[in-house]
């Protein structure tokens, strides 16, 4: 349960799990701007939801804004101590993680309005990733804890293997033609060398150059197809998992069919299912299948 701090409603768990249910739907329904931000009257529509749903419950408006601004606070906090080395994720025990506590105490003197959340339960972060879309304090797209630090581990070796590949890679024809005597021919007084072979030693350069640019334009286009076969197979993988997934649950083989064809067609609905507990799945497919 939430606690009361200088007039702040105090929301018990039922709430909390209501609350963020009805902010999935309103993403996957797409109540959510491409910037980011709520569409007009989302907070309105959460709030006719929850009064349907906790019978009895005493709120407004205001309180529901309030709430989503500490939960997309909190969530930018975290996101940003996963994003400073030193810091991780513990995907059992659902927190952030420092071992150093000296790490931990540089951090909050360089963030002195930030909460500390180390090593703090936030259980809720997975949903709260879905619901706010915080892509972009990460700068990649919707990534899940393991993602985040994924990309903050390989990011050192990337930028060494860059640094390795830059050193090896031979010098730029265009960057030659520029500094090689050759291309000071055309400079050179007129007795210095014959005109005829100032213009063929040219032509050898322009023609090295012409193939060396067929080379890589095509390196290019290779790599582009291997990216798009790539994606073409996980995209298969991640589908082949949503399918077993489905068929877990207690659904007629009709329904089975049905719920694939409605989230194939939504890929919200397949990112939001498949970061559910599973013993949530059922309730939220009822949902947006409408039985």
């Amino acid at each position: 349960m939430e606690v009361q701090k200088r007039g702040r409603r105090s929301w018990t768990q039922e709430e909390d799990d209501t609350l963020l249910t009805i902010l999935e739907e309103l993403v996957v329904e797409g109540h959510r701007g491409e910037n980011g931000t709520f569409k007009a009257g989302t907070h309105e529509e959460a709030l006719k939801r929850m009064l349907i749903r906790v019978p009895g419950i005493n709120l407004t408006v205001q309180q529901i804004v309030n709430k989503m601004k500490r939960w997309s606070l909190k969530l930018s906090e975290a996101l940003d101590m996963m994003n400073t080395s030193g810091f991780g994720w513990d995907d059992v025990r659902k927190c952030v993680v420092v071992d150093n506590p000296q790490v931990l105490e540089e951090y909050l003197k360089k963030h002195p309005k930030s909460s500390n959340h180390a090593n703090k339960e936030f259980k809720e972060f997975e949903r709260l990733h879905v619901i706010f879309g915080k892509d972009r304090a990460t700068g990649h797209g919707a990534e899940t804890p393991a993602d985040v630090i994924e990309t903050q581990s390989l990011q050192p070796e990337w930028d060494n293997m860059m640094e390795t590949q830059s050193s090896q890679q031979p010098e730029s024809p265009m960057s030659r033609r520029q500094e090689s005597p050759i291309s000071n021919i055309g400079s050179q007084s007129e007795g210095s060398e014959p005109k005829k072979k100032r213009g063929r030693m040219n032509e050898v350069v322009d023609k090295f150059i012409e193939v060396w640019e067929t080379q890589m334009s095509s390196a290019a286009r290779d790599m582009h197809t291997v990216a798009i076969e790539m994606t073409k197979m996980r995209e298969h993988m991640e589908m082949s998992t949503l399918v077993d997934e489905v068929h877990k649950l207690e659904i007629t083989e009709m329904e089975e069919m049905n719920v694939l064809k409605k989230i194939a067609e939504n890929t919200h609905y397949a990112t939001i299912f498949m970061r559910m507990d599973e013993s949530r799945r059922l309730i939220f497919v009822k949902s947006i299948m409408g039985m």
